[in-house]
């Protein structure tokens, strides 16, 4: 008997089904044939079978690429955060004189300490962040900092810690991304 390809599941083993008597293939023996190799693969190889079928294939291809836009723009929001703050920073400290009054007396260290203690931990965080390296970890950090300005300053302080406050809860969700040190550095997934 001539063998057509099949158009039922058996399709994702690649099997063809015997023609009946009329040419054209026999849709309740493929059935039958469906069900007896899903019983006897199980369902873990069913699963990945449908994984190799070219549709799906297809989809689960169009999905990662999908995603792996927001990788790059994860990438490009972390190199832009991180290097505006690095260059936030170079700018506070070249007018160190005019900006350390400016800053609190914390009790125990002075205004010039705090002065310090913020732009060094604000480029260490940047560098991180830039890095790709304990993302949610510095923009938090870098949050909660910027928070503590707001409530310091008062909530009519300026704008700009509002957008600050918003890219660094971005990174807080987003994490890394797929292009960070965090992503080489974390071991592979093994399968079970």
């Amino acid at each position: 008997m001539p063998e057509v390809p099949c158009r039922s599941v058996v399709c994702f083993w690649g099997k063809k089904i015997p023609a009946g008597k009329s040419g054209k293939s026999n849709r309740s023996a493929g059935r039958r044939q469906a069900r007896k190799m899903v019983s006897s693969a199980g369902t873990a190889d069913f699963g990945i079978q449908i994984a190799h079928s070219r549709g799906m294939g297809k989809r689960i291809q169009d999905w990662i690429e999908q995603y792996r836009h927001m990788d790059w723009a994860v990438l490009y929001m972390r190199l832009f955060a991180g290097g505006m703050m690095l260059f936030h920073n170079i700018g506070k400290i070249q007018n160190y004189n005019e900006i350390i009054t400016s800053y609190p007396s914390l009790p125990l260290i002075g205004s010039a300490a705090t002065f310090v203690l913020a732009a060094v931990a604000e480029v260490l965080l940047s560098v991180l962040i830039i890095m790709g390296l304990w993302v949610r970890t510095a923009a938090l950090l870098m949050a909660l900092g910027i928070a503590a300005v707001l409530v310091w300053g008062g909530f009519g302080a300026s704008d700009l810690e509002f957008v600050w406050l918003g890219i660094y809860v971005f990174l807080v969700i987003s994490g890394g991304g797929l292009y960070g040190f965090d992503t080489a550095l974390s071991p592979a997934k093994s399968k079970k």
